[in-house]
């Protein structure tokens, strides 16, 4: 007689602070802003989704946005259809990222030295 409900209490759907397995915290800060947004994102989420969850930030048809994760190495930015579509699981920022949001400034790069090849 042996007891195997051990494995039974990852599927009691009781707890319910029990983080949902797709439950994405994702801490936002603007760009030259101070403040950090905290959004409740779902992994499944896609970046374009993260944007449009932006408080406060109006974004324009014609303005880049670049969302950069420093733990992650990554940055993507909104002209990256492909990257904007995957979700934040697939960028690893699931279940929890910090990421910093860049809006416009696309056109006035201030960096030197691009276009040499």
């Amino acid at each position: 007689e042996e007891a195997e409900a051990e494995e039974d209490e990852y599927d009691s759907e009781e707890e319910e602070d029990a983080a949902d397995p797709d439950a994405c915290a994702i801490k936002v800060r603007l760009e030259g802003k101070k403040k950090v947004h905290e959004l409740s994102m779902n992994a499944d989420d896609s970046l374009s989704d993260l944007v449009d969850a932006l408080p406060g930030a109006k974004v324009e048809e014609d303005e880049e946005v670049r969302i950069t994760c420093a733990a992650k190495r990554l940055i993507v930015k909104s002209t990256d259809a492909v990257a904007m579509g995957k979700s934040l699981r697939e960028h690893g920022l699931a279940p929890a990222a910090a990421v910093v949001v860049k809006i416009g400034g696309g056109g006035k790069s201030s960096s030197s030295g691009e276009g040499n090849g």
